[in-house]
């Protein structure tokens, strides 16, 4: 088909620039130099939406300057407010293209908006002056039938608000101030941002403005006062009652003691071609919720997920609640589960719970036995005395469950028998060499932390803190790390040494004298090893060579992770030997005539197999299922090859360790 050519007229009420369209010039590139939203040039000119049939030659109305901003392929509304200092609101306001939930913002990619107010800026009166506004209008006309809600009915001048309106340029334009226009309409907000197309609103009072309510001067009817004798009134007889909250119908089991309510009616929007995947999913967004948080003040959401939550449109819900209401335990908001609630099965109170529980938690997917306790800050003994079926050893806890955390009454304290055998506790966070093996609380150490610190919060003397962690210096200044898992109690009263009597290969002493590294280190290190060095940033293997007088092939002897050319496993903040007893290395493993070292790719965990001979090192969205596909073995054989990763994979599993996934 042949090309036809589009020639704007400009329009004839144009209170701004004229341009004149350049050959070459596009819809995008005039918004851009002219410094005009798109689609302001576009409504300004009586233009198609969206740039189509833009005309090639003309001249444009360019009124509407603005601060633009070009908008990106993954840009939304909620981006480009933060990356621009404003808020949700005025984007809306200053961009009428958009609707109420910004997801049509994809339709202006490429486009320019309007980060800052559109049209002429507002500059304050040189004076301000007490005096109203005067109309020589003595009489109203006729109300139109589109008048904005709230507008007074006393009213000479109507004007109909037309898209691409707002306040300032109204009012510029009937020469009415702001606080008139507010005044005779008073639903508009101060800001503005609520100003509707083709609805009137009024521009011009009848008379003196001192006569609508809100105007300096305003004195409203005064009704006549007359007085009664206080013997003619009447004795009271009311009795005013308790308060009571409004006549709302909760939905089954929401808590009464909520801050904020919502009805589910309000929640009823469809929500296609939206980044919402529910109505729940609105709501949490709105109150800046968790859904943990919405099913537990609303068990009768608990047995849906958040793809396929909604509300009952004629109940109301629990949307904000907070601790600060409760007083005491007895007085706990939380006295209990709420009668009538179907829970379902995988969220059930076991059988055995104590019955008069003043306070219960939820556990969810995340949650483990040892998390409650800290959160709640009780022992395992009162744990397990209040749900019994949980098991001294918390075997039987399950997560997506409630659990009783306190009681008033009376409860026989279960003690929780000592082990014969010392139990294993899985440290939360790497650790350092020496920490004794019936250690069975740690804590990981957060910035601010001191030796001090951790010894008050865990009622443990200095002395004990350092034999248990032999590795940090006596004044805390050297191996106490953040981030590093150090040992805060042990079973049995005692210590038990982890250290294992090692035979040197090449000695004739059957103890071997142990160095504590000053740091964490690699596998492989000789048993012999005398003398350690903590990289710092700047060193090479060639420059530690140097300090300490050994050559490349003693370093990467007594250091066989760390790659030849030093490339790989040299790393800042890890111990490396750098001298042996004497004179040459003793092995740290078990001489086999078959069996090959393989060197992980990176740390690992305890208990690893000695045959294992082959790693994987974990990247960021890994979970244990994908790595078992991936090298084709079961998840028995990988916790059997890992066994510090627990069974549902969310503990010891971690980004940059690396795992066994094969032996010889």
């Amino acid at each position: 088909p042949t090309a036809t050519t589009t020639v704007v007229s400009p329009s004839p009420s144009c209170t701004g620039s004229m341009y004149s369209i350049q050959p070459g010039d596009t819809c995008q590139s005039i918004s851009k130099r002219q410094g005009v939203a798109t689609m302001w040039l576009l409504l300004d000119n009586n233009l198609p939406a969206y740039c189509a049939e833009f005309p090639t030659s003309g001249s444009l109305c360019i009124q509407h300057k603005c601060t633009t901003y070009t908008v990106q392929g993954n840009d939304t509304c909620t981006s480009i407010e933060k990356a621009s200092k404003i808020n949700y609101a005025q984007i809306l306001a200053w961009n009428p293209q958009f609707d109420l939930t910004c997801s049509n913002i994809n339709m202006t990619v490429g486009l320019e908006i309007c980060i800052s107010s559109p049209g002429p800026a507002y500059t304050l009166p040189t004076t301000i002056s007490a005096s109203v506004a005067t109309s020589s209008a003595t009489t109203a006309v006729a109300v139109p039938s589109n008048a904005a809600s709230g507008s007074t009915t006393d009213c000479a001048q109507w004007y109909e608000a037309v898209p691409g309106d707002y306040c300032n340029l109204i009012i510029i334009r009937w020469g009415i101030s702001l606080a008139d226009f507010l005044i005779l309409n008073p639903e508009v907000n101060e800001n503005c941002t609520n100003l509707f197309a083709y609805e009137s609103y009024c521009m011009e009072p009848v008379g003196d403005m001192s006569n609508y309510p809100g105007a300096p001067g305003y004195i409203g009817s005064i009704p006549a006062w007359t007085t009664i004798p206080a013997t003619l009134l009447p004795t009271a007889t009311y009795i005013p009652g308790l308060y009571s909250a409004p006549n709302i119908t909760y939905a089954n089991g929401t808590r009464r003691d909520c801050a904020i309510y919502i009805d589910g009616s309000d929640y009823q929007e469809d929500l296609s071609n939206t980044t919402f995947v529910s109505q729940c999913d609105v709501a949490l967004a709105v109150f800046s919720i968790s859904f943990a948080d919405l099913t537990l003040w609303n068990p009768s959401l608990a047995n849906t997920s958040i793809s396929n939550c909604s509300f009952a449109q004629t109940l109301s819900y629990c949307v904000q609640w907070s601790s600060d209401h409760v007083t005491t335990a007895a007085s706990s908001a939380l006295t209990a589960l709420p009668t009538g609630v179907s829970v379902p099965l995988t969220r059930e109170i076991f059988s055995g719970t104590v019955a008069n529980c003043t306070q219960w938690t939820f556990a969810d997917s995340d949650v483990t036995c040892d998390i409650i306790l800290q959160v709640w800050d009780i022992t395992l003994s009162w744990f397990v005395s209040l749900n019994p079926e949980v098991g001294t050893d918390c075997g039987g806890f399950q997560q997506l469950t409630y659990y009783c955390v306190n009681t008033t009454a009376s409860v026989s304290t279960i003690s929780i028998p000592p082990s014969s055998t010392t139990s294993t506790v899985t440290p939360p966070g790497p650790t350092q060499s020496g920490i004794p093996s019936n250690c069975n609380k740690y804590y990981v150490v957060q910035s601010g932390d001191t030796c001090s610190s951790v010894e008050a919060a865990y009622g443990i003397t200095d002395a004990e803190f350092h034999a248990w962690n032999p590795a940090v210096s006596s004044d805390c200044l050297t191996n106490f790390w953040s981030g590093e898992a150090y040992c805060v109690g042990v079973s049995g009263g005692g210590t038990t040494a982890t250290t294992t009597t090692t035979t040197a290969r090449a000695s004739t002493s059957t103890a071997t004298t142990s160095v504590t590294p000053p740091g964490p280190t690699m596998s492989g290190i000789p048993a012999n090893c005398n003398k350690y060095y903590l990289v710092q940033s700047g060193d090479s293997c060639s420059s530690v060579e140097a300090a300490f007088s050994i050559t490349d092939a003693e370093f990467h002897a007594w250091n066989p992770t760390v790659s030849s050319d030093c490339l790989t496993n040299f790393w800042i903040g890890e111990a490396y030997c750098v001298g042996v007893s004497g004179g040459s290395a003793s092995g740290t493993t078990t001489s086999a005539s078959k069996t090959t070292s393989v060197t992980p790719p990176g740390p690992t965990m305890s208990g690893i197999p000695t045959n294992c001979n082959k790693y994987y090192l974990v990247q960021s969205g890994d979970s244990c299922s994908s790595v078992e596909a991936e090298f084709g073995i079961t998840d028995a054989q990988f916790h059997a090859w890992n066994p510090t990763v627990s069974s549902d994979c969310l503990t010891n599993f971690w980004v940059g360790e690396a795992y066994c996934v094969g032996v010889s």
